[in-house]
């Protein structure tokens, strides 16, 4: 029986050979499970036991792709704040160094194919690494409250329209277009 210890361990030697499998590969639909834990040194018996499936796995991985983006957002907006750069603009320069360093990885945390997009870990990454871009766009609009200070009008259908929010994805989206079409990058 294994231990915590040696459990752990190979769980996180089967994520480093998720990560490098998908990084080698022609996109990260194209890698399996055999291949990975090949790359481990272990069974694919011990992926399963850890992660069930292929989709377990990558669900694991874009978690760490998110937490890992987060965590450059956030070191990008303190850089911002020490040299006066705009904090969208050291957000947009973070998105896209990440995009083009892990190009695979940014398709995976995006691909509801590929992953579990239900998985609590994952929606909870996603919540962290997008309230960054969320809290960001918000300050920078003066739109720093979720709720309008006064209920609008009821348009002619007698709906009220819903309040206007910054939408993370939207600020982020020219960077995310420019790592899918940069020259070195081919058609996955």
């Amino acid at each position: 029986m294994a231990t915590g210890t040696s459990s752990h361990s190979a769980r996180d030697r089967l994520l480093e050979a998720a990560s490098e499998e998908v990084a080698a590969a022609l996109g990260p639909g194209q890698v399996s499970l055999r291949a990975i834990a090949r790359r481990a040194g272990l069974s694919h018996n011990a992926a399963e036991h850890h992660f069930q499936d292929r989709a377990g796995l990558l669900t694991a991985l874009a978690v760490q792709g998110f937490d890992q983006l987060e965590g450059d957002l956030r070191a990008a907006l303190a850089a911002a704040a020490r040299t006066g750069a705009h904090p969208l603009a050291a957000l947009g320069g973070a998105y896209l160094t990440f995009g083009l360093t892990e190009p695979n990885t940014l398709e995976l945390m995006f691909r509801a194919d590929l992953v579990r997009p239900q998985d609590p870990d994952l929606e909870q990454a996603q919540q962290r690494a997008f309230s960054v871009l969320e809290e960001t766009a918000a300050k920078a609009t003066g739109n720093v409250s979720r709720r309008p200070r006064r209920r609008p009008a009821k348009n002619r259908l007698g709906l009220r329209p819903r309040p206007r929010r910054p939408c993370p994805l939207r600020s982020t989206s020219p960077y995310h277009g420019a790592t899918r079409s940069t020259p070195d990058r081919t058609d996955r």
